[in-house]
């Protein structure tokens, strides 16, 4: 006869129990919200569901299950299906102090980005006040301060998007800080930096460590741009510490510490190798 699963009880419910190594868990809860940035909740919840199931420890479960339910909240967003919004969200236990929702949408193109940033925030939105979720973390980017002034850049600089990423962010703002003065809805705008750590892609660490690796020369757009790097663990801790802060107003997230892209290019080549930059307009 067949072993039946193990379970373990989780708000007074027999929930699946299949013990998974706390390595194991780390590593997927990292490449989940690597998902979750890309704005890939499909995958989010695949990888997710294994490391709930795994884990015995009651915070860490709920952790889990919460952002597997937002993760469907999200996906029901973007498809404008309010009540499958609504459902998964009631039902999200992240964080200790009531409902509290993580939004972090990064799409590649105008369409999804208005479609997924701006109408699926929207909904998101409607959805939280309507399951009288009592505050939001919205992840929101540098892109909407689009080419400032002066550095660095302090929350209150204007907000002149020059893309339609940086623009669906803008609105994403301001919708949360409409629901916010009309519903009581508590939304918390983080505004990040270029975040990077592993799985990252299509962007100029991941793409340059591959044409390193590859002997080829390294492209530079513009050459005389001052990034801000910040490491994906410093964003998480961020996301974590923002659901529980008590602040509402935006807050930039980013190292501190600005970087031409020739120093990026020092740290990833050995000295021995020296690859050429080819820098276009």
């Amino acid at each position: 006869m067949a072993e039946r699963p193990a379970t373990i009880r989780e708000n007074g419910r027999a929930k699946a129990y299949r013990p998974l190594p706390e390595a194991a868990r780390r590593a997927a809860f990292a490449s989940a919200l690597e998902a979750y940035e890309r704005g890939d909740f499909f995958l989010a919840h695949e990888i997710l569901e294994p490391a709930w199931m795994g884990a015995s420890d009651p915070a860490e479960r709920a952790l889990h299950s919460g952002l597997i339910k937002v993760a469907a909240a999200f996906v029901h967003a973007v498809r404008g299906n309010a009540a499958g919004v609504t459902k998964n969200l009631e039902g999200a236990p992240i964080g200790s102090r009531g409902g509290m929702v993580v939004s972090h949408i990064f799409p590649v193109d105008a369409d999804y980005s208005f479609t997924t940033n701006v109408a699926g925030t929207y909904n998101v939105l409607k959805a939280a006040a309507s399951a009288t979720v009592r505050r939001l973390v919205f992840s929101s980017s540098r892109e909407v301060y689009g080419e400032p002034k002066s550095l660095p850049v302090p929350e209150t600089a204007p907000l002149t998007a020059k893309n339609p990423y940086g623009a669906s962010k803008v609105a994403g703002e301001a919708y949360c800080e409409v629901w916010g003065s009309t519903a009581g809805l508590e939304c918390q705008i983080l505004r990040f930096a270029n975040v990077y750590g592993p799985h990252d892609r299509d962007r100029v660490i991941p793409i340059w460590i591959e044409r390193a690796r590859r002997a080829e020369p390294l492209e530079l757009y513009g050459g005389e741009q001052i990034i801000d790097f910040v490491w994906v663990g410093k964003a998480v801790e961020a996301l974590l510490a923002a659901t529980h802060s008590g602040l509402t107003r935006p807050i930039n997230v980013g190292s501190g510490i600005g970087s031409l892209p020739y120093a990026a290019q020092d740290r990833g080549q050995g000295r021995d190798q020296e690859k050429p930059v080819q820098v276009s307009p």
